[in-house]
């Protein structure tokens, strides 16, 4: 199966939930109660991170220390927050191929399955009747210290200079000539994440079912830098003439001394979303931006 392409959810007799929780929303815990009771009643088994179960009402769940354990053992993963929860869900989710299902507590929920106004539709959930979206994710390398480091986003890879200060970045597809910018940095991103930082930077919007990486420069000094869509088989080194921070996603970091790059490439690993209603990708878009048109 292909990115972006659908799978059919299956009805389980015992179904395990592994639930990811944001506290610091608003309401959050008993938000995340009140989904719990509903579905420890529907004879859901559930599980949590031990440091995050001691906001649940007890004997709703079963938690433990050791969340890769968890991952293996549960066969979905309820996120609750905003879009950096279930971003990190699906990330920490992909590497068990495991799917994720977002329930938005945040304010855009660009990727949420539904509103916490709509939980009464987990019942869809539990009757089988829900499909699961493969996503493509991105794999970024670098070398330091003469040791190569992987990173994985399911949004984007950002790549910057230090704070307030423009570089001269090199950015050369495997076998191409080097495109150059003057900016403040470059993002790498997924279909998924072109409606996150690249969007604001000036890039296009890209469905989300498609494959490719889209390469967005920050703040570019020119009148003609533009952002470029690569194939997604694309193997693209970034590179500038100071020292650069990789990002993935907002959250693992990396810092490269002047003359060292950065290798961005499609992941050989597909974060998965579950939907349990149907939605358009250009509903979503016009509902999620509405209000901020």
């Amino acid at each position: 199966m292909f990115a972006g392409s659908l799978t059919r959810g299956v009805k389980m007799s015992v179904l395990k939930i592994l639930i990811i929780p944001n506290f610091t929303k608003e309401d959050a815990v008993a938000k995340t109660n009140q989904v719990c009771c509903m579905l420890y009643s529907a004879g859901c088994e559930l599980y949590m991170h031990s440091y995050k179960a001691e906001n649940i009402l007890p004997g709703l769940i079963n938690c433990e220390p050791d969340l890769n354990a968890l991952l293996e053992k549960c066969h979905i993963v309820i996120a609750l927050g905003g879009d950096g929860t279930i971003i990190h869900s699906a990330k920490l989710a992909s590497a068990h191929k495991k799917p994720v299902l977002g329930i938005n507590l945040g304010r855009l929920g660009y990727t949420a399955a539904i509103e916490f106004s709509e939980i009464d539709l987990l019942k869809n959930l539990l009757n089988g009747e829900f499909e699961i979206e493969r996503r493509m994710m991105l794999c970024a390398r670098a070398t330091q210290g003469g040791e190569e480091r992987s990173f994985y986003a399911v949004n984007d890879m950002v790549v910057h200079g230090e704070l307030a200060r423009i570089l001269d970045f090199s950015v050369r597809p495997e076998g191409g000539i080097p495109l150059h910018y003057r900016a403040d940095g470059m993002i790498a991103a997924t279909p998924t994440g072109s409606t996150a930082y690249a969007l604001a930077a000036g890039g296009p919007v890209i469905d989300p079912s498609l494959q490719s990486i889209l390469i967005t420069p920050i703040c570019a000094h020119s009148l003609f830098a533009r952002p470029i869509i690569f194939n997604e088989k694309s193997l693209i080194e970034i590179s500038a003439n100071g020292i650069m921070h990789l990002t993935a996603d907002g959250e693992d970091s990396l810092t490269l001394e002047a003359g060292h790059s950065v290798i961005i490439e499609k992941s050989s690993a597909d974060a998965l979303f579950i939907r349990i209603k149907n939605r358009y990708f250009a509903d979503i878009l016009t509902e999620k931006f509405k209000e901020r048109t």
